[in-house]
């Protein structure tokens, strides 16, 4: 009998970065929009989303977390489908399926003077590709998925390209301490010390580079 799990799905995209800003008495809010969810289509991880199913599970999230504010994405999966308020990056505030695609686009308030935030904001403004990735409980029979509770679209780095998002993490170190002090400077440090001694072939050097990263995000 199949049992309820946590499932997580990456969509690795083009996020559009959007500045809002009334006038110039009031701080600019940044946003991003992107394709946050997909149904009938097989993904990297050989699943599928049953349209019903994600179209029911995307209509209850809107209506117990979008429309009250609390649709929270963290940067990096956890391992649970528990909220981290610790960790969070963005917040999403839409969330509308485009009809001839089956798929579903996102737009999010990015998270600013938070670590996460920040740091999410940073990696956009280098120009960083990044992937918004579904969490949630359900069940999986044949690489369908169904009975499914969407929990969080999170922010991940799209794991064919590690070195990118180093570079990005890098390149917002100035960004970040200056607004969160000598707890983000040692995490960075720390990173930049571990790159150091990365393996010499290339399946191993990757496999340390993205444990480097997550070492490194959970430490802020």
């Amino acid at each position: 009998m199949n049992k309820f799990k946590l499932i997580t799905d990456a969509i690795i995209s083009e996020p559009e970065l959007i500045v809002e800003q009334k006038n110039a008495n009031i701080p600019a809010v940044h946003k991003v929009r992107a394709p946050y969810l997909a149904a009938d289509v097989v993904n990297e991880n050989n699943r599928s989303y049953d349209y019903n199913t994600l179209k029911e599970a995307v209509s209850l999230y809107n209506k117990e977390m979008v429309i009250l504010n609390s649709a929270i994405g963290e940067l990096g999966h956890p391992q649970s489908p528990k909220i981290n308020y610790d960790r969070a990056c963005h917040k999403v505030i839409d969330l509308k399926e485009d009809k001839s695609s089956k798929i579903w686009i996102g737009t999010s308030q990015i998270l600013e003077g938070t670590p996460k935030g920040d740091l999410m904001f940073g990696l956009l403004k280098n120009k960083v590709r990044i992937g918004f990735s579904s969490r949630g409980v359900g069940k999986c029979t044949d690489g369908i998925v169904d009975a499914y509770k969407l929990r969080a679209i999170d922010v991940v780095s799209d794991p064919s390209a590690p070195g990118c998002f180093v570079d990005g993490i890098l390149e917002s170190k100035e960004y970040m301490i200056n607004s969160h002090g000598d707890i983000v400077e040692i995490a960075y440090d720390q990173l930049e010390e571990n790159l150091k001694t990365l393996p010499k072939t290339q399946d191993d050097k990757t496999a340390k580079l993205q444990l480097i990263i997550e070492t490194m995000l959970k430490s802020i």
